[in-house]
């Protein structure tokens, strides 16, 4: 864990880091829907050193077995449909 993510989450504590994650996503959000890339940029890594800090509270040990579950079950999900559609896709021309 950075080292610089430990002292301002220390620092400001979870609560109000909690509440600037949310701010900072609906920074994210409006930059997103305006289509504005510099802003996006901006605001994703606002929100990323958020994650971070959030993550840190938690405890990475917490929150890595889920992201890499919630990876392989995605990449799963699009294997089933690449899957359906080639069989889709066969169907419709007489295979």
């Amino acid at each position: 864990m950075n080292a610089e993510i430990q002292a301002i989450a220390e620092y400001y504590g979870v609560t109000s880091q909690q509440n600037k994650t949310i701010e900072e996503m609906a920074e994210l959000m409006q930059a997103l829907i305006k289509g504005d890339c510099e802003a996006i940029i901006e605001e994703l890594a606002d929100v990323k050193i958020m994650i971070a800090q959030l993550e840190y509270f938690i405890g990475p040990e917490k929150v890595k077995p889920v992201v890499n579950y919630k990876l392989a079950r995605q990449v799963r999900r699009i294997a089933e449909e690449q899957e359906s559609e080639v069989k889709s896709n066969g169907r419709k021309m007489g295979f």
